[in-house]
């Protein structure tokens, strides 16, 4: 018997699929309220330590800059990624129609059983996409931040993170994503 391909349930597939997009999402969610957070608190920070340092020199570059900040504050305060580029820091990544597709494809499938490729298989059964490491890495940050309000470095290994998200408990999606 070889493992390179292997017959599931269509059925079973599709809940896991579904678990897994539920658990990316959360952790998506909570990446971009990190993101935001994080963007407040750098230009208030930002904004207070370069300006005292400016003040004295150069009072149009003073202006000029209070004029940029608060450019940018308006559009962290909308929400509105698009011309943001002040902290020039990525934007948490979401793989969510990644998910979506598999889900499509499973429930229009008409067959009892489906056969996984093995790189199918850790995608949709162990979550373990090709960008995986990407996401983490770039949503690991924003997420704590969201939950904790300051920052860590993206773990090797995914460890819970200990806070409440708005839609459920996070802690449990990082620990097992």
């Amino acid at each position: 018997m070889s493992l390179s391909k292997i017959k599931v349930s269509n059925e079973k597939l599709l809940t896991i699929v579904r678990d897994n997009k539920k658990k990316h999402d959360e952790i998506y969610e909570a990446a971009v309220d990190g993101y935001w957070l994080e963007a407040d608190e750098f230009l208030k920070k930002y904004q207070k330590e370069t300006l005292v340092a400016m003040k004295k020199q150069y009072r149009k570059q003073v202006k000029d800059l209070k004029k940029q900040i608060a450019k940018e504050m308006r559009l962290v305060d909308q929400k509105k990624k698009d011309g943001f580029i002040y902290m020039r820091k990525p934007f948490p990544e979401n793989h969510s129609d990644a998910y979506q597709s598999v889900i499509g494809k499973l429930e229009l499938s008409v067959d009892p059983e489906i056969e996984l490729l093995d790189n199918e298989f850790e995608w949709y059964v162990r979550n373990k996409w090709d960008w995986r490491q990407s996401f983490l890495a770039t949503n690991t940050n924003y997420a704590n931040y969201a939950c904790t309000g300051s920052y860590s470095l993206a773990p090797s290994s995914w460890t819970a993170v200990s806070c409440s998200y708005s839609s459920g408990s996070i802690a449990n999606s990082l620990s097992t994503f």
